[in-house]
């Protein structure tokens, strides 16, 4: 494998990883919220249920959210424009090789084998 997609792989790989730990921080700080919200009112299972939506509701409008909120949105967007970079990149995007062109200039293009039953059979 070539340096240059080595280093793309290890910029993916942490931007993913980041990206997981804070989200997993915000999913765990939501719990918590939520349950504590469920001890103070005193809540049974179903009443949980219905105070942990009310939760991630305020996940989306709360100030009290606004920085997660923002951390989360921030992220996502740097993942996303990590991947549409990677997919910019590639080398097979550039030199044209797609199957289309590979067609219009003549390439003979692999097809992959179908093993019958039969083949099968004698393999086994």
């Amino acid at each position: 494998m070539p340096p240059f997609h080595i280093v793309w792989l290890v910029i993916m790989g942490l931007v993913w990883l980041v990206w997981v730990v804070v989200l997993f921080r915000v999913l765990f700080r939501l719990l918590r919220v939520s349950l504590e919200r469920r001890d103070a009112a005193g809540a049974g299972y179903f009443g949980w249920l219905r105070i942990n939506f009310g939760v991630y509701r305020d996940f989306f409008v709360d100030p009290q959210f606004r920085s997660d909120r923002n951390r989360v949105l921030l992220l996502t967007g740097l993942v996303f424009a990590v991947i549409l970079a990677r997919v910019w990149t590639l080398p097979q995007a550039r030199a044209g090789g797609t199957e289309f062109e590979n067609r219009r200039a003549g390439t003979p293009l692999r097809r992959p084998v179908r093993y019958s039953l039969q083949m099968q059979r004698n393999v086994l």
